[in-house]
């Protein structure tokens, strides 16, 4: 399989903070080599993403599109070969949602094993761009061979 036939999916509890951010910043370090999307397993009912993440993104000329918020179903996973949770709660959730799906989840943070990728919703302003600079970190982390 090559790298233009892969999919990467990012997912986290809402939808809304970390996994759009995560597959914006992916898009760019990869240069839309793969098919990259985001989900939440409760997709928080907004237009958009948080404007932090918004924020976080034009400080770092990260290009991004109008997010919607959607929910992890059938036709997300199916379509993605990996699919990385954004922390150990959401992939226990996906495991115990979608058992026979699991041998397509990853954890986010697996080459960072001290690092923990928590949601930032209620967190200050302060608190959540250092939770941006983590997801920014393990992605400039990720090399190509360890996706393909």
């Amino acid at each position: 399989m090559t790298e233009e036939e892969k999919s990467i999916g990012f997912v986290c509890l809402a939808n809304y903070c970390r996994s759009p951010v995560a597959e914006n910043l992916f898009k760019k370090k990869f240069s839309n080599s793969f098919k990259v999307d985001s989900a939440g397993i409760n997709p928080m009912i907004a237009a958009g993403m948080d404007l932090r993440s918004v924020k976080y993104l034009k400080n770092n000329d990260v290009p991004h599109k109008m997010h919607i918020p959607k929910r992890i179903d059938k036709k997300f996973l199916n379509s993605s070969h990996i699919i990385f949770a954004m922390d150990t709660l959401v992939l226990m959730q996906l495991n115990k949602i979608f058992k026979n799906y699991r041998n397509k989840f990853k954890l986010f943070t697996y080459q960072h094993r001290n690092l923990q990728i928590n949601d930032p919703y209620k967190l200050s302003n302060e608190k959540y761009e250092s939770v941006m600079d983590e997801i920014k970190f393990v992605i400039d982390s990720i090399e190509i061979e360890e996706l393909c």
